[in-house]
C-alpha cells in the first residue's frame, strides 16, 4: 500500500519536473511499478495455492490470474445457461472430474446471434451430454417454494415428480394477506403503459410500476405487516428496474416524512 501511494504521488509530480530529475523519476516509476506487480502476483499465487476452493466465472476461468492451474474437480453451476464455448474454458482446467449442475427446463444459453443458434450454440453442454447418453442425476426435492407454488412447475415441467422439502408453515404469506393461497395475480392493465426506456435499449411501463409500488406499500404497510427486507421485486427489464427503484425510494421517503410528522412514537410534541 505504501509503495503504491508513493508511486501515485510521484506520477502526479511528473509535470513539475524537468531534466535529470524527470529522468530519475521515470526510472523510479518504471522499476517501482514492476516491483509492485511482482509483489501482487506473488500474493495472488500464495492465496490461490492455499485455497481449498476457487470460485470464478466461466470467462474468468481463462484469465491469467489462475496462472495455468488445473484442478482435480471442476463444478460448473447453471451449466444449462452457458454456451459450450464458455463451458469449455472451465473444462480446460479439469485434470480429473467435471460436474455440470443445471436444469434444462429453465433458461437456455443466451445466444443473440441467429447464425450462432443455427450452428448449435443455443444447446448447452449439459443438454448435449444427455443427448449423447450421459444419464443425469435428478434431484426431485425442492426446498425453496411453498408447495402450492411448486405444484405448477412439477406438473408442467417435471411430470409431477417434484416432492416438497418445504413445510407450508415455514412459507406463510405476510399477515392479513388477502387470500388463503400464497399466490395472487394483479391486473395492471396489460401493456398500455409500455414505452422505450431512456437510451432506447430497454422498456418500462409506468402503469405496471405504479401497481407494483402499490402492492409493496400494502404488503409492507400497517395492514400488511411485512418488513421491506422480506419483499423482493423482480423484472426482466433494466428500464423497469430503474423506474421501480425510483418509485419505491420516493415512496419510502414519503413514508419516513409521515412518520416524522406524526412524532415517530415519541409523543409528537413541539420543540423549542
Amino acid at each position: 500500500g505504501e509503495l503504491r501511494l508513493r508511486l501515485v504521488r510521484l506520477q502526479k509530480d511528473l509535470p513539475l519536473l524537468s531534466g535529470a530529475e524527470l529522468s530519475a523519476a521515470r526510472r523510479t516509476l518504471h522499476s517501482g511499478w514492476a516491483t509492485l506487480r511482482q509483489w501482487e502476483e506473488r500474493m495472488r499465487d500464495d492465496i490461490l495455492a492455499s485455497a481449498e476452493v476457487i470460485c470464478s466465472t466461466l470467462i474468468g476461468a481463462g484469465s491469467e490470474s489462475l496462472g495455468g492451474r488445473t484442478f482435480p474437480l471442476v463444478v460448473i453451476d447453471e451449466a444449462t445457461q452457458a454456451t459450450e464455448p464458455r463451458a469449455s474454458i472451465a473444462l480446460a482446467l479439469a485434470r480429473g472430474r467435471v460436474v455440470l449442475v443445471g436444469d434444462p427446463q429453465q433458461l437456455p444459453p443466451t445466444t443473440l446471434s441467429e447464425e450462432a443458434r443455427r450452428a448449435g450454440l443455443a444447446v448447452s453442454l449439459f443438454e448435449r451430454a444427455i443427448a449423447a447418453g450421459v444419464a443425469p442425476v435428478v434431484l426431485t426435492t425442492q426446498y425453496r417454494m411453498h408447495p402450492l407454488l411448486a405444484a405448477f412447475s412439477s406438473a408442467a415441467f417435471y411430470r409431477g415428480a417434484l416432492t416438497n422439502g418445504a413445510d407450508p408453515a415455514d412459507r406463510l404469506p405476510p399477515p392479513r394477506w388477502p387470500s388463503r393461497r400464497p399466490l395472487l395475480f394483479v391486473d395492471a392493465a396489460g401493456r398500455r403503459g409500455e414505452r422505450p426506456a431512456p437510451g432506447g435499449v430497454s422498456v418500462l411501463n409506468h402503469t405496471e410500476a405504479r401497481a407494483v409500488a402499490d402492492v409493496v406499500a400494502r404488503v409492507c404497510g400497517r395492514e400488511g405487516g411485512a418488513a421491506p427486507s422480506d419483499v423482493g421485486v423482480v423484472s426482466p427489464y433494466l428500464g423497469q428496474v430503474a423506474l421501480l427503484k425510483r418509485l419505491l425510494a420516493k415512496q419510502g421517503r414519503e413514508e419516513a416524512r409521515q412518520a416524522r410528522a406524526g412524532g415517530g412514537g415519541s409523543g409528537g410534541g413541539t420543540g423549542p
